[in-house]
């Protein structure tokens, strides 16, 4: 709009002064005036302005030719015109010329694929064309109005700032490299043509050359690399450790670093530990805390990603970098894999100049390369330790193995085969067949060893079952002998393997299992479950009569907690010994259950079977186990109709069987405990005499309390019961003389509980249990068996701890023997501790009331 504006008014005012000043000397002046109109019509409208140019002439010719009578004055205004067209048209097409040549400079400077830049001479971007930026990844306009220099190569600016002055002093520079910061921060190898200035600018082009600068020191680092390669290959080292150690020398030498580290990961690698280091102090200058978790390092490990810090301050700012003193000024980290599984990262740093991609390239194939060595090495230490792992397996298995070339003969045996073989026999180098024979289970037919195999054989892999293998002192190897052909991955036969495995024992405990399937293990009765079988089969197939017996044994409880349990397995198998001498072959004898018995009697009448059962009640009745008189309480039942429900009979013989229970068992029981005080009486004499004195301590204190008379005679009878679960208590514990130790005191502290069972299964007794169980309680709640105190210990027991404490003080039983002024000393000592004090208060002052008199 500006345009059409400044146009319009210069033509018009033109115009305007050119009819203005008419005259011949006027109009020359104002006809000069012209040329400005017509400049800018070429200037602004192009073709179209000389349209406009030729119209502003033509206006102006028009005014002389009418206004001025001088024809020489009018010819020579129009030859003033005709000039000034004329040179409006030069000057458009001299303007067209310099847009055309400047248009086609342009677009070659923009679509040329090498770098071309105008700088001038103090060093900066005039212009760039975009190859310039793509290939340092930046913008044309950031860089252009910035200094080369900022993007030079720190190492490459001497060398730059040289050329550049070179330039400046009409030189001609071909060829000259430097190294340029690209925006992403790496540098790359450029290669510079530029031409002597042209006035004040001067004109350059560049090309890329990384790659081929890449190549070429590929090609140097390769060689490097592998002199490094061949020379840990050729190192022998003793361990992993020193190879590492080797293998991170050569790298550091490689990228010429003074410093690294190899860090191992653990199986889960969430913890690192230092394999191997280098540095100038030859120790490693990094603590465990600082790299065992370090978080830069698990990261790298885990990205797979190599890492490069040319500066590592902000690492340390961050507490990321291992190295906490500080030493590494660059860094670059590298994690190592073996099939996408992480194995360890390397660090090394301290370079003289900064870390590149060719430095992260160059590490990874050294890096890859010795991995491989160091997997080698592995492998073959695996190898090693696998075959030694084999060799002691075969050796030290117990089956025998015999492994054989394809034709037969025998290459390895291990001890268990040789065994296997005739004596004095070398089974090494000799056909399979002549050095093995064995015994078919299955009409003792010899059976030899045989290769080929058969093919059903090597498919199922068995070879043979049940054989046996004949020993010279007249007995016999079970053995199942396996057997497979050995073939490489290309199925070529190597060989055969057989394997012989001892059976024996396998086949005595199928036989045992066979046993106890329908046996009780303890009597070698059968169990219930063959009971309840032959039971359902008897009452079909035999019909009637059939007779039952189920028996109880009494005071099997009683037993075991008075000898022991030993001693009750004694009574239960001796009970069915005596069952099993009584009965007929025919009958089926069994262990019903914990303590009973039951007794099949097919085609066998009421009366027959109770003569039976009378015949076992007397063998047990005149058989002593632990001097206790063995008993047992029997019911008898008899099916005598074919409809009769076997059920039912039996549940009568059970139900008999707890009648005479009922009568017999409680006389048994009283027996029982009786023949227990009698027999820890004679084991421990001392221990009756003990009882005596405290069972008459015990009336006088109840009668000092005013206790009735029937809990005088409690007391009594407490007093002579009281220790009755010593029986228990091994002998050896029982008859020390002095203090007990630990494990002996234990022992003894559990006369209490067996006591107490004992006393319970007594119905005349059994009243007095829990007095039996508390008589060890302290008032304090310091005693035992339940920690009781105070006024939860029973009263009789309370009585009977003062008398027995009081009785062992005076007659010494486990102490030195105590007077009586002692004795009462101390029980006023233990008052309130372990005994009730008011019963110490009461019986302490009749002793001194006795003293006193006497």
């Amino acid at each position: 709009m500006k345009k059409h504006i400044t146009f319009g008014l210069s033509t018009a005012v033109t115009l305007l002064l050119c009819l203005l000043f008419g005259n011949e000397n006027t109009y020359r002046i104002a006809s000069i005036l012209l040329i400005f109109p017509v400049i800018l019509a070429v200037i602004f409208y192009r073709k179209r302005g000389l349209i406009y140019a030729a119209l502003i002439l033509l206006v102006s010719l028009l005014i002389p030719i009418f206004l001025i009578k001088n024809p020489y004055t009018t010819i020579q205004s129009v030859v003033e015109v005709l000039l000034f067209f004329s040179l409006a048209v030069t000057r458009y097409f001299v303007e067209s010329r310099r847009e055309t040549l400047q248009s086609e400079l342009d677009v070659f400077f923009e679509i040329n694929a090498d770098m071309m830049c105008i700088t001038n001479l103090e060093g900066y971007f005039l212009r760039v064309n975009p190859s310039f930026g793509q290939v340092l990844g930046y913008e044309t306009q950031e860089l252009e109005g910035h200094q080369f220099l900022e993007f030079v190569h720190p190492d490459d600016q001497e060398d730059t700032i040289n050329a550049a002055q070179s330039i400046n002093n009409n030189n001609r520079i071909r060829g000259f490299v430097n190294r340029y910061l690209c925006k992403n921060g790496e540098y790359r190898y450029i290669e510079w043509q530029s031409a002597p200035p042209i006035g004040a600018t001067i004109y350059s082009t560049a090309r890329d050359i990384t790659a081929q600068k890449q190549a070429d020191l590929l090609q140097k680092y390769t060689i490097l690399r592998y002199e490094a390669l061949q020379k840990v290959s050729a190192f022998q080292a003793k361990n992993e450790a020193e190879l590492l150690n080797v293998l991170l020398e050569e790298a550091l030498t490689l990228l010429g670093c003074p410093a690294g580290y190899v860090f191992f990961a653990d199986a889960d690698t969430n913890k690192l530990s230092l394999a191997a280091c280098k540095t100038p102090h030859g120790a490693c200058n990094c603590p465990p805390e600082a790299y065992q978790q370090n978080p830069l390092l698990l990261q790298t490990l885990a990205s797979d990603k190599a890492q490069i810090f040319n500066d590592t301050h902000q690492l340390h700012e961050q507490n990321l970098c291992f190295d906490t003193n500080g030493s590494m000024e660059n860094l670059l980290i590298l994690p190592v894999r073996d099939a996408e599984a992480p194995i360890a990262v390397l660090c090394i740093g301290n370079k003289a100049t900064p870390f590149d991609q060719n430095d992260q390239l160059q590490l990874q194939l050294f890096t890859k390369s010795g991995l491989q060595l160091l997997l080698r090495r592995r492998a073959e230490a695996a190898l090693k330790q696998q075959k030694q792992w084999f060799e002691t397996t075969l050796l030290s298995i117990h089956d025998g193995v015999v492994a054989t070339y394809p034709d037969g003969r025998i290459r390895f045996a291990n001890q268990p085969a040789l065994t296997f073989a005739p004596p004095g026999v070398s089974p090494l180098g000799q056909p399979i067949s002549e050095v093995y024979h064995f015994v078919a289970s299955s009409g003792n037919h010899p059976i030899q060893l045989q290769t080929p195999l058969n093919p059903q054989a090597e498919k199922r892999g068995i070879y043979a079952e049940n054989l046996h293998c004949p020993r010279e002192d007249g007995t016999a190897i079970d053995l199942d002998i396996s057997a497979s052909a050995i073939r490489s991955d290309n199925q070529t036969l190597l060989g055969y393997l057989f394997i012989f495995k001892d059976v024996t024992q396998k086949n005595r405990d199928a036989q045992e299992i066979r046993f106890l399937t329908y046996h009780d293990k303890l009597t070698g009765l059968y169990n219930r479950r063959f009971f309840e079988e032959e039971l359902h089969r008897l009452d079909e197939q035999q019909g009637c009569p059939l007779s039952i017996i189920i028996g109880d044994v009494n005071g099997l409880k009683l037993t075991n907690d008075a000898f022991g349990h030993l001693a009750g397995d004694l009574l239960l198998t001796t009970t069915a010994d005596i069952i099993r001498e009584s009965v007929r072959q025919s009958d089926v004898a069994a262990r019903w259950g914990g303590d009973e018995y039951g007794i099949l009697l097919p085609g066998t009448d009421e009366k027959t079977a109770k003569s039976i059962a009378q015949r076992i009640h007397e063998k047990c009745a005149a058989t002593n186990i632990s001097n206790i008189t063995l008993s047992i309480s029997l019911g008898v039942a008899t099916k005598t109709q074919a409809g009769e429900d076997v059920t039912d009979v039996l549940r009568r013989a059970d139900d008999a069987m707890y009648c005479t229970k009922l009568l017999e068992s409680r006389s048994m029981k009283s027996t029982a405990v009786k023949t227990i005080l009698r027999v820890l009486h004679e084991k421990k004499p001392a221990e009756e005499a003990h009882s005596n004195r405290v069972s008459s301590l015990c009336r006088q204190i109840g009668q000092l309390l005013e206790l009735p008379t029937v809990q005088l005679d409690d007391l009594a009878l407490l007093g002579k019961i009281h220790d009755i679960g010593k029986i228990s208590v091994p002998d050896a514990v029982l008859s020390k003389e002095g203090p007990l130790n630990e494990e002996e005191l234990e022992d003894m502290k559990r006369h209490a509980e067996s006591g107490y069972h004992i006393v319970n299964a007594s119905p005349e007794l059994s009243f007095l249990a829990n007095e039996v169980l508390c008589h060890h309680e302290c008032w304090d709640g310091t005693g035992y068996p339940g920690g009781l105190s105070g006024g939860r210990i029973p009263l009789l027991a309370r009585i009977l701890s003062v008398a027995d404490v009081y009785d062992e003080m005076t007659n010494g039983i486990r102490g030195p023997q105590l007077a009586n002024p002692a004795a009462i000393s101390e029980l006023r000592r233990v008052a309130g501790k372990q005994l009730d004090p008011m019963i110490v208060e009461v019986f302490t002052h009749a002793l001194e009331q006795d003293k006193a008199q006497s």
